[in-house]
Parts: structure tokens; C-alpha cells; sequence
């Protein structure tokens, strides 16, 4: 154990290196303060007095990018350990654990960003995008796209998979069947949040 670190920091380090050997990415601050019983104030101080002391750097607004230092740096393996999610609970931060319910493992060279995940499609109404019922979508987190990228968009507490559209007035989530009508929402009458662009798709046959 390094001097520097406190014995509850430094069961911290070893579980934030533990979990990314396991899944390839790091674990929430949710994630932390479950698996030692802590309010996540308390997480936060001792993380950021864990990077004062050089072995964590945080990244500031993006999901899961605590990273190790290269003394306790972890060998990144061949492959991505992408999280897919399930229904996303309202109030929940997106990649949570109580959002998660498997992991989808993918080549690293495919997928670069760490921050993503992949959404299980219900339904067809993208069907002429080439995207079916049960495909798994690998999203990239972002809270913006281009007019007429496919999104991942949370209305409320729901999530739907559209070409995005949107002027001064009236968000579109446009899908790619007929059988499909818009979904039409006026600014300001919905919570409404763009949770990333589709990057990738995986299907069994």
C-alpha cells in the first residue's frame, strides 16, 4: 500500500481497478458509494483528494471516465466492454447500474470512445434504416446531433431510437416505416434530452 494513501482510499483505488479489469470501463460514483455505503459527497472527497495525491484523474461532465494513473493502471484487453441498457429509470444517472442489464463485448479497434452504450431496439419503426426488433444499436454519447441523425432520445422517462429534427418551435423524432407516425413535441411541454448518435449496430441471426 503506498504511504500516500489512506487504507479507505485505498480500497477505493483497488476497486475502481478491479471493475475495470472486469468490465473494461469504470465504475459510476454510484457505483462506489453502493459498494462501500457511502453518500456520494463523501465519494467525491475522497476521490478528489485521491487525485490530489496523483494516482486518479476525473474528467469533469462525462459519465465513467475515472482514470488510473500509471501506477495503478490497468492493461486495456483487445475488446470494449459496452453496457447495454435497459429501461432507464427516471432521476437515474444513464449509465447506473440499476440501468444495465448486460454488457456487450466489441472490438476496441471498432469503437474507440469508452463513452458509449447500446440500446436494445423494441419495434420496427426504423426497419428501413436497416435497424429491427431485438438489434442492439451502439449509441455515442452526446447531447447533440446533426438535423437527420439517428438518435437515441429520452422523452420524459422513455427512450426512442429517430431521425432527429428540430427548428425554434417543435422537436421531430422522425421514423423509417410508413406504418409510423412522427412523434411531434412542442418545446417546452416534455423533457426531452438527446442521449447520443448511433454509431453501430449488432444483430443475432
Amino acid at each position: 500500500m503506498s504511504k500516500e494513501l489512506t487504507e479507505k482510499q485505498q480500497k477505493i483505488i483497488d476497486f475502481i481497478r478491479s471493475y475495470i479489469e472486469r468490465n473494461t470501463y469504470p465504475p459510476s460514483y454510484d457505483e462506489i458509494a453502493l459498494h462501500f455505503k457511502m453518500k456520494k459527497p463523501s465519494v467525491f472527497d475522497h476521490l478528489n483528494a485521491i487525485e490530489k495525491k496523483g494516482y486518479l484523474k476525473k474528467h469533469a461532465y462525462r459519465a465513467r471516465t475515472l482514470e488510473l494513473t500509471e501506477k495503478f493502471s490497468v492493461a486495456k484487453p483487445d475488446y470494449l466492454s459496452i453496457p447495454i441498457l435497459g429501461k432507464i429509470a427516471a432521476g437515474i444517472p444513464l449509465l447506473a447500474i440499476e440501468n444495465i442489464e448486460g454488457n456487450l463485448k466489441v472490438d476496441r479497434s471498432m469503437f474507440k470512445n469508452i463513452n458509449s452504450f447500446a440500446l436494445r431496439v423494441k419495434g420496427d419503426s426504423m426497419i428501413e434504416a436497416g435497424i429491427g426488433d431485438g438489434d442492439l444499436v451502439i449509441i455515442n454519447m452526446q447531447p447533440v446531433v446533426d438535423e437527420n441523425e439517428i438518435a437515441a432520445v429520452l422523452i420524459d422517462d422513455e427512450v426512442t431510437l429517430k431521425y432527429y429534427q428540430a427548428n425554434a418551435n417543435v422537436i421531430k423524432l422522425m421514423p423509417a416505416n410508413p406504418r409510423f407516425k412522427p412523434i411531434l413535441i412542442r418545446r417546452g411541454t416534455k423533457e426531452v434530452r438527446i442521449l447520443g448518435k448511433a454509431v453501430g449496430l449488432f444483430r443475432k441471426f
